[in-house]
């Protein structure tokens, strides 16, 4: 019979309340600060400052249990108004002589137990592996005020009922088609109408007067032709006072004016006649009128 872990993180492992004395061992330099604590996907190691002292540390030791590479979190808490400290992790051991061998992350942090109260930093450990966490002096031949932490990103391999339940898959969300747009109804032009061949007329000028004892009078009839109008038009004239005739030259025209000529005899009393010019054409006919005045004084 046989037993497998249990399946839920392991209880966060803890850093016991230490501080840093002179009697503890010592490095002659120590790792740049540069403000960035390291994260799971790691960070490059930032070198040591090159500066000559005396900087005394504490290491405290932790294993990768699991099969896997393993994210973990260290958290560091320290009394203020001490000297700097800072810390930082290592796979497997750690060589104070060699700071960026065998590295995995940093606080980063400026201030660690003098202005600043915690820091926390993260980085990936190999699986079945120990790591290293490092604690030290940031000054040389100085002490430290109290300090403790927490590591947390553990496995429990306490021994369980059975094998782990396979987590329940997130269902893939079924998409919403994209509904196809109704297309815009392209819209039927409306025909232009086709005009319908006419004409007008207008007389100029719309009165002449002739002397009593008889003259003439000449007007000008224009034809405005519209809609492809182009048929010969016919003229005529009614109204005229009895001593008075009329005669279009041309008539019929196909042009665009003819001129009318009103011969009054003196037998035309004097006054004032209104007549009517009338102009016919066209198939089927059209006829149109105009109307001017001859005055006999």
């Amino acid at each position: 019979m046989f037993t497998v872990p249990t399946c839920g993180g392991g209880a966060n492992q803890t850093i016991p309340a230490s501080s840093i004395a002179l009697t503890d061992p010592s490095q002659t330099d120590r790792l740049g600060r540069d403000g960035v604590a390291s994260t799971c996907s790691g960070k490059g190691c930032p070198g040591g400052i090159g500066t000559a002292g005396v900087r005394n540390y504490k290491t405290f030791t932790f294993n990768n249990t699991s099969g896997a590479a393993r994210c973990y979190t260290v958290k560091i808490d320290a009394a203020l108004g001490g000297s700097d400290i800072q810390s930082a992790a290592y796979q497997g051991s750690y060589d104070p002589a060699a700071l960026c061998t065998n590295y995995l992350g940093d606080s980063g942090v400026v201030g660690l137990g003098n202005t600043v109260g915690s820091a926390t930093y993260s980085f990936t450990v190999a699986p079945q592996s120990n790591f290293v966490v490092v604690v030290n002096t940031s000054g040389g031949s100085t002490t430290s005020s109290q300090f403790s932490g927490t590591v947390s990103g553990f496995v429990d391999n306490t021994a369980g009922p059975g094998a782990c339940a396979a987590p329940t898959p997130t269902p893939t969300p079924t998409p919403t088609p994209t509904p196809t747009p109704t297309a815009t109804p392209t819209p039927t032009p409306t025909p232009t109408p086709t005009p319908t061949p006419d004409f007008a007329l207008s007389i100029s000028p719309s009165s002449v007067t002739v002397p009593a004892n008889g003259g003439t009078a000449t007007y000008t009839v224009a034809i405005t032709r519209t809609g492809g109008f182009s048929s010969p038009v016919t003229m005529s004239v009614s109204g005229l006072p009895a001593g008075a005739t009329g005669a279009f030259a041309p008539s019929p025209t196909t042009g665009s004016s003819t001129t009318l000529t009103v011969t009054a005899s003196k037998s035309v009393a004097r006054g004032t006649y209104p007549f009517t010019v009338t102009g016919t054409g066209g198939s089927p006919t059209i006829t149109h009128t105009a109307t001017a005045t001859l005055k006999s004084k």
